[in-house]
């Protein structure tokens, strides 16, 4: 797309722009590593398991492996996953989680089927997930975030990372509630195991 008054104003403009995008890259750095050590706190707190350093973020009740299995043997977890994205641009942490970008955020209920026996059980799956706010999206069952934007700015200004971002925080405590519910799945996909 050639729009030459535009080109022409970006590059009129890009020192300003070039130091926004350093300042948007360090505040989005600062979000994720605050949701981080967020779930970090909260995987203590409710005696789950997880793991939420560098790359890894995922977090599982211990009920639902071998409790003898080491992390990355783990079979079913939720994984934090990126979603309705509209093409493969890189989309900041921050407008996942507001919903005001081109993607959105959550946490993936994981599991270690082929596809056929996936498909074949997932309207069961999903069943025993409604009024969890679970939600399906192409195939996967997700838990998706969502964090008001104006809380966010709210939090960001008042120099407070963790009340900003309480709505997050929420979504993993509605992980608590919907324990039974993920019980049954789990113990619904053990028997396709067995």
């Amino acid at each position: 797309m050639n729009m030459p008054e535009l080109n022409a104003a970006l590059i009129e403009n890009l020192p300003d722009i070039e130091l926004t995008l350093r300042h948007v890259e360090a505040l989005d750095a600062a979000v994720d590593t605050t949701l981080d050590a967020m779930t970090a706190d909260w995987i203590k707190e409710h005696d789950w398991r997880g793991d939420t350093r560098g790359d890894e973020f995922w977090l599982a009740v211990p009920e639902w492996n071998d409790p003898s299995c080491a992390d990355e043997d783990v079979v079913f977890y939720l994984q934090w996953t990126d979603f309705d994205s509209v093409d493969d641009s890189e989309i900041t942490v921050i407008s996942r989680l507001c919903q005001n970008g081109y993607g959105r955020a959550g946490l993936e209920l994981c599991h270690n089927f082929k596809a056929n026996k996936w498909n074949r059980i997932l309207p069961e799956l999903v069943e025993l997930l409604q009024d969890t706010g679970f939600v399906l999206h192409e195939k996967q069952l997700i838990l998706p975030f969502h964090v008001d934007r104006d809380v966010l700015v709210r939090g960001v200004a008042d120099n407070d990372l963790v009340d900003g971002l309480r709505q997050f925080h929420e979504t993993l405590d509605r992980l608590v509630a919907s324990q039974p519910a993920l019980a049954k799945v789990v113990a619904r996909l053990r028997q396709e195991l067995d």
